[in-house]
């Protein structure tokens, strides 16, 4: 086995063909930069775009069988240059910008065996570090050629490309299925929140959620996201971060302390509760002791609960269904939905007496404890799945596996 560089194994053909529609060019659907980020294969049921290219861009840049295509651009090095495959012509559709066709020299190699090469830790390694750029990344053409490529004779690859097809097609379906297990985990937490939060105990009290929170740290969201991260610098807490809950330090983003100094009154301490208020809108969390001095971006609100009131029960609360039903009701937005903080501070709350809402906390904290242990050992696996696939393709590809050698040799 030898290595190759790319640009002698295939011919690389960086896409000029923008969104855009212009009169008197050819229409034709468009391949994008999100159709090959999720999805291994191309294939004529994805849902592709409508533009228009001129004739020399048709004939340069119509996807073909075999073709492989990358994403040449990113926000980070290290989530750049992801493959997928043609497996048929797909007459009409073009890669579209932000995309590198690489198009397989059929006598030299398979273009599912270069999918899979380019799916190896070395190569994507590669990519990461010859990709240039400060808030966003890219992949230049030497840069995409220069990568090497362990080569055998064609049959043996197509035989590797055959055993990877296989063997990650089974590993992805106990993947989906993990997934599907812990999606049904987290609806399972929500039903518990429901139901403990959806008949309101007798002497509740109505009361607008302005009137919950501390009159010195008033609801207000956060900071407009001032640039790329930076290591050091002080937490920043996005609505996706409340989405996942992932509310721990090695997680978010950073921010420049110098930026930062100027939103001071938009920081969070702990005990205060993060609620999204744009794109992923209700998401709610409430924020651990080691973010305290963490800020936020403008899609995030903070609520900080009077010290009368517990305030992992109101998490709850603006979680429940009569919470969020009355605030998204007045969600404005076309394609990205947001709620208005004003909204959010109306919203009424059923309060019950004090030590009900401590049993209440204690009940759901519990119910929740448990789910959440079985989520993170499913999340666990998932994780520990994506490894295995991972390895099995490094090995794979590198001649590794004696049962890959062993197939290969009849």
């Amino acid at each position: 086995m030898r290595s190759e560089r790319l640009k002698h194994l295939v011919d690389i053909r960086v896409s000029t063909v923008d969104k855009k529609s212009f009169d008197g060019q050819m229409p034709v659907a468009l391949c994008n930069y999100t159709d090959v980020y999720y999805n291994d294969r191309i294939t004529a049921e994805l849902p592709f775009m409508m533009a228009t290219a001129t004739p020399e861009q048709v004939a340069k840049f119509t996807l073909r069988s075999g073709d492989v295509l990358i994403t040449k651009d990113s926000e980070t090095a290290d989530d750049i240059a992801i493959p997928a495959f043609v497996p048929a012509d797909l007459h009409g559709v073009l890669s579209g910008y932000h995309l590198a066709v690489l198009r397989p020299r059929k006598e030299r190699v398979d273009g599912r065996y270069v999918y899979w090469a380019l799916s190896t830790r070395q190569v994507r390694d590669h990519f990461s570090l010859a990709a240039s750029g400060v808030t966003r990344f890219g992949l230049r053409h030497h840069a995409i050629g220069n990568a090497t490529l362990p080569v055998r004779p064609i049959d043996e690859q197509r035989k590797i490309a055959d055993y990877l097809d296989g063997e990650t097609a089974e590993i992805d379906a106990l993947i989906a299925r993990r997934e599907h297990q812990a999606e049904l985990l987290q609806e399972r937490k929500q039903s518990a929140i429901e139901n403990a939060m959806r008949e309101p105990p007798e002497g509740c009290e109505r009361v607008p959620l302005m009137f919950l929170t501390e009159p010195s740290r008033p609801i207000m969201y956060g900071i407009v996201l001032p640039g790329p991260h930076f290591p050091g610098g002080v937490n920043l807490i996005k609505g996706g971060d409340v989405e996942s809950g992932r509310l721990t330090p090695d997680r978010l983003s950073k921010t420049d302390p110098a930026i930062d100094s100027s939103h001071v009154r938009s920081r969070v301490r702990s005990g205060d509760i993060v609620y999204a208020i744009r794109g992923s809108y209700g998401a709610v969390a409430t924020v651990p002791d080691e973010l305290t001095g963490a800020n936020i971006t403008q899609d995030v609100a903070r609520v900080s609960p009077r010290l009368s009131v517990n305030g992992r029960w109101l998490a709850y609360a603006l979680s429940a269904p009569s919470a969020t039903a009355q605030i998204g009701v007045r969600a404005t937005g076309a394609t990205i939905k947001g709620v208005n903080i004003r909204d959010l501070k109306r919203a009424v709350i059923e309060v019950p007496a004090r030590d009900v809402q401590d049993k209440l906390v204690d009940r759901l904290d519990h119910q929740l404890t448990l789910i959440d242990d079985v989520v993170a050992h499913t999340r666990s696996q998932i994780v520990g799945l994506h490894e295995r696939r991972g390895a099995l393709i490094d090995a794979a590809v590198q001649g590794q596996l004696d049962m890959i050698s062993t197939r290969l040799m009849h």
